[in-house]
């Protein structure tokens, strides 16, 4: 761990009092309400909204944001902090800048460790332009991918594009984009390489009117999800490590889940749940989410499921649906009441946490977040409280 992020491991406790008041003052507490709510840079007592810490060296307009596979672990800012033990524990030092024509690697303190030239332009207007995994770094470069030894900034080789929503895994780097060494040259495709070599893993077609966004990995799968244009509903794909396609949607998906050998989804069209052939088991158009919805699916204990959405770019609140699994059937909806702020330039991310019978919704925004509590059973609210940016 760098001395910059030791520096600021210990947090000031007490910063602030409590800043809501439950909405039903007979709400019995549960006795051990589990390790702080982690809500933009703050930690929040789950019982009594108290602003426990801060986190140091974060702004209050950075959400707090889940790390997968590292429960309790979230990033705030280029930071990672744990939930239980209120510390930060590491970081994500965006450490590749490009001057002109030259690659530069920089340190936690923003000393340039070395810089390669290899020439204009660098970047893309589709991200992550740049990417740094193990031993190596990654870079667009005009029609032209490029790879580059980490320690050194030796260029180890060089391939033609797509060089567009750089991601890697493993030994696979993943890119989309055109591709003109094909026979369809005006085509968006999705091409894999090898990250040590180059030598190209798949290559497989998208269409001229894909344009994913970023890459994303569920259950050990590549998603590719693109927005509708011309009146199109979008597309969803899911793709495995040796290219093969194990799921295509004619609609952008805003949430999926593994359910048994299938998946469940969730899209501006439908709730549905499809098997491992991509038929319809059951759908649902009572709960769906809007083109610029971000969402969530939860699954509960007995089989009962959660589906939560929001808008990305607007005060909407967050709605959240307890629902049947095998129908569909709303066994109670909640709306978590928008914030009344008007923002020219607004972002919105929510997520869901489930202890015990109570559902924290955490909604975080530009300037103002809150923390709204629900009885699990039946959706009624048990406490929200508000937090403002200072």
């Amino acid at each position: 761990m760098s001395s910059k992020f030791l520096a600021s491991a210990v947090l000031f406790a007490g910063l602030a009092g409590v800043v809501g008041v439950p909405t039903n003052a007979e709400d019995p507490r549960p006795a051990d309400p589990g390790p702080p709510l982690v809500v933009g840079n703050r930690f929040v007592d789950p019982a009594t909204g108290a602003v426990l810490a801060e986190v140091p060296g974060a702004s209050p307009y950075d959400a707090a944001i889940p790390v997968p596979d590292c429960p309790g672990h979230f990033r705030v800012g280029n930071l990672r902090v744990d939930a239980a033990t209120r510390t930060v524990v590491g970081g994500f030092n965006e450490e590749i800048v490009f001057e002109g024509g030259n690659v530069v690697r920089l340190d936690d303190a923003g000393r340039p460790l070395w810089k390669t030239a290899v020439g204009e332009p660098l970047g893309g207007v589709r991200p992550p332009d740049r990417l740094v995994t193990g031993d190596r770094v990654f870079v667009a470069h005009g029609k032209e991918l490029v790879a580059l030894e980490r320690a050194t900034g030796k260029i180890l080789w060089r391939a033609d594009e797509p060089n567009d929503r750089l991601h890697a895994c493993g030994h696979l780097l993943l890119a989309t984009g055109r591709a003109p060494w094909t026979e369809k040259p005006h085509e968006r495709w999705i091409v894999a390489r090898d990250t040590r070599l180059g030598a190209m893993v798949f290559v497989e077609e998208l269409g001229d009117h894909e344009d994913p966004e970023r890459i994303e990995e569920v259950e050990g799968l590549f998603l590719l999800r693109s927005a509708g244009t011309g009146g199109s509903a979008g597309s969803t794909r899911l793709f495995a490590p040796d290219g093969q396609l194990k799921l295509s949607l004619p609609e952008r998906v805003a949430a999926l889940r593994r359910e048994g050998d299938g998946w469940l989804f969730l899209s501006g069209e439908r709730l549905s749940q499809v098997n491992a052939r991509i038929e319809t088991l059951w759908e649902s158009w009572e709960v769906r989410a809007g083109e610029t919805d971000g969402a969530e699916l939860v699954a509960l204990p007995g089989g009962d499921r959660l589906a939560a959405t929001w808008c990305g770019i607007a005060d909407s609140g967050v709605q959240v649906v307890r629902f049947r699994t095998g129908k569909g059937d709303v066994a109670w909806r909640a709306k978590c009441q928008e914030l009344g702020v008007s923002h020219s330039k607004y972002w919105h991310r929510a997520r869901l946490e489930l202890r015990g019978e109570r559902l924290f919704v955490i909604s975080q925004a530009a300037g103002v977040s809150f923390v709204e509590t629900l009885d699990l059973a039946t959706g009624k609210q048990l406490a929200r409280w508000r937090f403002e940016a200072r």
